[in-house]
């Protein structure tokens, strides 16, 4: 593992393998991050991941190289409006694959409300070999609001977010 951090840059690392099991084969994890600041309150970041698994012939699994590649970043043009953004796509060797997925997010928060708007997509060939996908093939929309609420007459309630949030999904 590796890690650096300045008020300009982050950069990271880490590389971990995992032993053959009766059930699985070698495999080795590769992460490499990198996040740049600029301006006041903005950064862009790139990370790679890479997995490779080890052919295993006595479970029937060939070797198979997967990777993906990431951008992302937070654009704060005000203190109170920000949109963070986030590209990635995968490559699997064994299928063949190229897949993409994305997320876009702007929100206005003050002192009184918050405003935002959340998408993401996931195509149907998005294969990241180390974590998750919630689900393929889908583009959902998140977007919604709530008021800050501060009584005065009630001192058991400090805060109070009343709010509506929607999501809804098409494929």
């Amino acid at each position: 593992r590796f890690t650096q951090r300045t008020e300009k840059y982050g950069l990271a690392g880490l590389f971990t393998r995992q032993g053959e099991t009766a059930n699985s084969s070698t495999s080795n994890f590769g992460v490499l991050r990198y996040l740049r600041n600029y301006g006041r309150e903005n950064n862009v970041g790139v990370m790679l991941t890479h997995r490779l698994d080890a052919e295993n012939p006595a479970l029937e699994l060939a070797s198979n190289n997967n990777t993906t590649l990431t951008i992302d970043g937070q654009i704060r043009p005000t203190s109170e409006l920000d949109i963070q953004y986030l590209f990635s796509t995968s490559i699997d060797e064994q299928s063949g694959n190229t897949g993409f997925a994305g997320r876009i997010s702007a929100g206005n928060s003050t002192n009184k409300y918050y405003v935002g708007w959340v998408t993401e997509y996931t195509d149907e060939a998005y294969n990241p070999g180390m974590g998750f996908v919630r689900q393929n093939n889908v583009i959902r929309h998140n977007p919604g609001g709530y008021y800050i609420w501060r009584p005065k007459k009630f001192d058991w309630i400090r805060r109070w977010d009343p709010g509506v949030f929607f999501n809804f999904t098409h494929d």
